[in-house]
């Protein structure tokens, strides 16, 4: 029912393609291994993952339904200003580029993140609130740790960025475009994977 982040292809546990497709195989055998229900899961590995990682829209939709019908009245929101944006051209030669997305607490309590993703080990991600910036948060299961024991509590009304890395030398003397993925994970009980992404053109 759920495919690999890093190259959309159905979780296959005798070829599995990458250390990210290993990672969501795991997860889900330790859900099944504790004996959790079909439900239980699909919505342990959808919050772990992103409901975006369920194969079928459908799927995805009605999990969503079922998320707003459990939401409580107090919940935090995740409410972000864009979900994309057009970096134009970026030269291999000037380094690594930032792009800073606003985003903010519209619900009743602390909204709470402690995990970033992104799509692609040229791409990184932090979040910065209270002029603090944290720490980056890369893709997962390709050879390099995300932090384990790092969170932010952004209050209700509360403002903060979400910083996107992209480093053009990450893949050699590759030029032309590009399409990258941002996750944000937090406690928002509906939106709890929103998800950004940048396309550009690299040049030399």
């Amino acid at each position: 029912m759920f495919t690999c982040p890093c190259c959309d292809q159905p979780l296959n546990k005798e070829e599995p393609c990458c250390g990210a497709m290993i990672s969501m195989i795991d997860f889900i055998d330790k859900q099944v291994f504790d004996k959790l229900s079909e439900d239980e899961v699909i919505l342990a590995t959808a919050k772990e993952f992103g409901i975006n990682m369920l194969t079928n829209e459908e799927d995805q939709l009605s999990l969503k339904q079922k998320l707003i019908d459990m939401a409580p009245a107090d919940a935090p929101k995740l409410q972000i200003s864009e979900n994309s944006r057009e970096l134009g051209e970026v030269s291999q030669s000037r380094g690594e580029i930032s792009t800073d997305f606003e985003f903010r607490n519209d619900g009743k309590s602390d909204l709470l993140i402690n995990k970033l993703s992104s799509s692609c080990g040229c791409t990184s991600a932090a979040i910065v609130y209270g002029g603090e910036v944290g720490p980056r948060f890369v893709m997962e299961g390709h050879g390099q740790e995300n932090p384990t024991d790092w969170e932010v509590a952004i209050k209700p009304g509360g403002v903060a960025m979400l910083r996107v890395f992209y480093d053009p030398n990450t893949h050699g003397e590759f030029v032309g475009a590009v399409t990258r993925t941002v996750s944000v994970f937090s406690n928002d009980p509906v939106e709890f994977e929103v998800k950004v992404t940048i396309t550009l053109d690299q040049v030399k």
